[in-house]
């Protein structure tokens, strides 16, 4: 099998005994499955040595989508390709990260109730774990000292978060609110506020989570609120919830309601 792709892709081998070889530029590279996957980057045509029976799975990544990450990361405008080594230790170490959030993503994905918050999330998540842990022809770029910005790109991010939460806005969207690389203007959080910006996103939609439903029209429920803010699965929205605020979000709809003159929703009866 050749492949000449565009595009960037992430192959795992899924099935099989044994290795399989991938050749770029006549040197040999071996997959395994479980253990060892490949990466194809555009511009570069490779070979897939595969006999018998054997199956993998192929995640193909927009250039263009990559690329503008690179830059939203970094700051720096690209003249080619990312060049990336090709194969992959997913069993263990940095690529293991790699490929955990690629099933993460590619599970999500899969869903037809996945919020597009959450997606958007977890794609730029697979995006910073594809670049910062692999090696790759800008690696270095990544690898350099972050600059010093000023506290006044946090000051915009903050505002920015907070007119746009309820939003499906990405990591990106904030990046070019502050007028800063991402990766500056995550230190200058960290250093100021003591936590990453998407951290701070988070804890603004719980708090709007919670106005909701101390706040409640007739048809807000927990479930609603968690999925229109993508603040993902209920049960564990609800344990954070409640560490968060020292109540449950139910006790916090009930007493909503209460207070609005709301009839007080009754428990679903198991079958």
């Amino acid at each position: 099998m050749r492949a000449d792709s565009p595009p960037a892709r992430f192959w795992r081998p899924r099935e099989g005994h044994g290795s399989r070889r991938i050749y770029l530029a006549g040197s040999p590279q071996f997959t395994l499955p479980g253990r060892r996957a490949a990466l194809f980057s555009p511009g570069r045509s490779c070979s897939l040595d595969v006999s018998g029976a054997f199956h993998g799975r192929t995640l193909v990544i927009d250039r263009g989508a990559l690329d503008a990450h690179f830059t939203t990361l970094t700051g720096a405008a690209l003249r080619g390709p990312i060049l990336f080594g090709t194969a992959l230790d997913i069993e263990d170490g940095p690529g293991s990260t790699v490929h955990e959030v690629a099933q993460l993503f590619r599970r999500q994905i899969a869903q037809s109730w996945a919020s597009p918050m959450l997606l958007a999330a977890l794609r730029g998540a697979l995006f910073t774990s594809l670049l910062v842990h692999t090696r790759h022809s800008l690696s270095e770029i990544l690898d350099a000292p972050q600059p010093r910005v000023a506290p006044a790109c946090v000051r915009k991010a903050e505002e920015y978060m907070a007119a746009h939460a309820a939003e499906p806005i990405a990591l990106a969207d904030i990046v070019a609110a502050a007028g800063v690389p991402e990766r500056s203007l995550r230190a200058a959080f960290v250093a100021s506020r003591g936590i990453p910006p998407m951290d701070f996103l988070r804890r603004r939609r719980f708090e709007l989570a919670r106005r909701q439903l101390a706040e409640p029209s007739a048809g807000t429920s927990v479930a609603g609120a968690v999925a229109a803010l993508g603040l993902g699965n209920p049960g564990r929205f609800s344990v954070e919830y409640k560490r968060r605020f020292g109540e449950s979000p139910s006790e916090t709809l009930s007493a909503g309601r209460a207070a609005a003159g709301l009839p007080l929703l009754r428990p679903r009866r198991r079958p």
